[in-house]
Formats: C-alpha cells, sequence, structure tokens
C-alpha cells in the first residue's frame, strides 16, 4: 500500500522560504483578514507544508493591535 505523506517520517531538509518584516507606525489602518501562505491542494487538507512563526520585537499589548490567529482556519481554502 502507499504510503501519504503523514506516515513518513520527517526528514532534516528545513530551510528558510520567505522572511518579512511588517512596520505599523501610530494611525495606520487596520490589515483585513488574509492567509500568509498558499494551500498545496484547493480541494483535500494535506500535511503541513510551511510553518509561519511571528516573532515580535517589542510588547505587543492588546491597545496596539497585535497579530491574531484564528484557529482551524489552516482547514480552509481561500475561495
Amino acid at each position: 500500500q502507499g504510503r501519504s505523506a503523514a506516515d513518513k517520517p520527517m526528514d532534516n531538509d528545513f530551510y528558510l522560504c520567505n522572511l518579512s518584516l511588517l512596520v505599523a507606525t501610530p494611525g495606520c489602518p487596520t490589515q483585513a483578514w488574509h492567509a500568509d501562505g498558499g494551500h498545496v491542494s484547493m480541494s483535500t487538507h494535506e500535511p503541513c507544508h510551511c510553518f509561519n512563526v511571528f516573532v515580535p520585537l517589542v510588547d505587543v499589548p492588546l491597545e496596539m493591535g497585535p497579530t491574531e490567529l484564528r484557529p482551524g482556519t489552516h482547514y480552509h481554502t481561500r475561495n
């Protein structure tokens, strides 16, 4: 029987594929909800192919509007 990608052991072939910097100045407009990465398949849920990490360089209280994540939205597509 064939094995899915989830059944295969992870290898050590990790690499940085994107590096971004966001600078928000006082009074700037709020960003709309958006996905930070695309899906491998738009019809089926596939194993993780990338991992986004957010590292604020300063304290970000609620008043500053920190990045928000919506649990479960990794199952959604952009449609």
